[in-house]
């Protein structure tokens, strides 16, 4: 770790590569631009893993297994909101947040989102229109429906996702 600036000895983020394109480019298929994403995600979640691990970074919550939410961006236009899930990172990616967003956060230096005053996993971003993530799984709801209500009647029809990861039924 580097006392003076709070980064890793090495640039966690220089080995993960961060042209993934936010929406498919022309010469780019959808499912291409979705599957890398999806690799970028498990990269970044693997590079986390060994900052925790070398005890560069104090906390994490994977986001592995949940790779398939980034198919949704596909869906989504820029007046659109998502109140993520804390797995949903590889939505937030394919929305066009850059992985180094993720290290900044898990390092809670000063140019994380929140300034390393939230869990690594609890991204936001006023330009992407990502929310900012209670703990409480199912707490995103409340603002997603607050800013639902807001939006409902403006121009270009704008929506509002809030993922609640995966919902397991008792017997």
């Amino acid at each position: 770790m580097n006392p003076s600036n709070g980064t890793p000895s090495q640039d966690a983020s220089a080995a993960v590569d961060t042209s993934v394109p936010a929406r498919p480019s022309p010469e780019t298929s959808v499912p291409l631009a979705l599957y890398r994403t999806m690799v970028l995600s498990r990269a970044v979640e693997s590079m986390e893993e060994t900052v925790i691990s070398r005890g560069e970074g104090h906390f994490h919550i994977a986001s592995a297994g949940h790779e398939a939410t980034a198919a949704l961006a596909e869906f989504l236009g820029p007046q659109d909101w998502l109140a993520c899930h804390y797995r949903d990172r590889a939505l937030m990616l394919a929305r066009g947040m850059a992985s180094r967003a993720c290290f900044d956060a898990l390092l809670a230096n000063d140019a994380s989102s929140s300034r390393g005053r939230q869990m690594n996993v609890m991204q936001s971003s006023r330009e992407l229109k990502l929310l900012s993530m209670p703990v409480s799984v199912g707490n995103n709801l409340l603002p997603a429906v607050g800013i639902a209500a807001h939006i409902k009647n403006e121009p270009g029809a704008p929506l509002v996702s809030g993922p609640v990861g995966r919902i397991r039924m008792e017997r």
